[in-house]
């Protein structure tokens, strides 16, 4: 039993003094993304339902600043925005922005990687245009906002003492349906 609990004790030890230490501070970052949004319910008047579930259509960009504590916790505040990509502009449109505001918590891997989750309130805009081949009468812009709640968690990998890139899956529960995005981050630290 003395083996079995010195075996243990030392493993953990072992992992905690490998694990990097964490230095408090600022930090700002960049991100881009695909991502899709699916809509619960009519977003025009005419009642014809408004989706974008393929991926490759709608492009996600962030902009956020946050400061990480001793502790592995960290507070983020960003700015998101997902926009469609269409040639010619055939099919409908889609603009949504987003200010976001979360809490994080950082699982200490080895020297390099490491695995980062947050969540938080996310304000929301969403303006949508109706394609103007596809619909017969006058072209239909719908408009709203709201707030609701996010989750994210992803993959960090430091490079240096100053700079982080990320990978890491986004999703948001909004009014209207759910937005899910897969996104490239790199992080700066001063």
């Amino acid at each position: 039993m003395k083996k079995i609990s010195a075996f243990v004790l030392t493993t953990c030890l072992s992992f905690s003094l490998c694990a990097p230490a964490q230095a408090e501070g600022f930090f700002l970052g960049l991100g881009l993304g695909s991502g899709d949004a699916d809509f619960d319910e009519p977003i025009f008047s005419s009642g014809d339902p408004f989706s974008f579930d393929n991926e490759s259509n709608v492009l996600v960009g962030e902009f956020f600043l946050g400061y990480e504590f001793a502790s592995d916790v960290f507070l983020e505040l960003g700015v998101q925005g997902y926009d469609t990509f269409e040639i010619f502009s055939f099919g409908d449109l889609l603009d949504l922005d987003a200010v976001r505001a979360g809490v994080g918590y950082v699982f200490p891997g080895d020297s390099r990687f490491r695995i980062v989750a947050k969540a938080g309130l996310t304000f929301w805009d969403l303006k949508a245009r109706e394609s103007f081949v596809f619909n017969p009468g006058p072209e239909e812009v719908s408009s709203r906002d709201g707030a609701d709640l996010f989750v994210e968690a992803g993959l960090e990998y430091r490079f240096n003492e100053s700079v982080r890139a990320g990978l890491s899956l986004d999703y948001a529960n909004l009014d209207f349906g759910s937005t899910t995005t897969v996104k490239l981050t790199v992080k700066f630290l001063p």
